[in-house]
């Protein structure tokens, strides 16, 4: 191998790095009681179906497509919100969470998405 090749690879590993222990910073600055997961090789966006060929300018490229996947406490998938805009998206997601924990609070099941 040469070095090019393992410079390039060290420097990714710590761009990831740097990734997570900032995101573990975040999540320690805002008390966020769950967990953040990193997806570096987009392997958890292409199982969701959010890594997509995008366009800008008339370029072609793949990315992310936002969206919001609200999972239950028992890891069921409880609610998605495709192709989310931010401006009332936070809204959205806080009424949806209310109402399931209201339906869990009173021994119903979340309904599904």
């Amino acid at each position: 191998m040469n070095e090019g090749v393992r410079g390039r690879r060290r420097h990714r590993h710590r761009r990831l790095a740097r990734r997570a222990r900032r995101a573990a910073q975040f999540a320690d600055e805002q008390s966020l009681d769950f967990t953040l997961v990193g997806d570096p090789d987009h392997s958890i966006a292409e199982a969701y179906g959010v890594w997509v060929e995008k366009s800008m300018y008339g370029k072609k490229y793949m990315g992310i497509q936002r969206a919001t996947f609200i999972i239950d406490g028992n890891g069921k998938l409880a609610k998605v919100f495709p192709k989310v805009t931010p401006k009332a998206h936070n809204d959205m997601v806080l009424k949806t969470l209310e109402e399931l924990k209201s339906d869990v609070g009173q021994g119903r099941a979340p309904s599904s998405a």
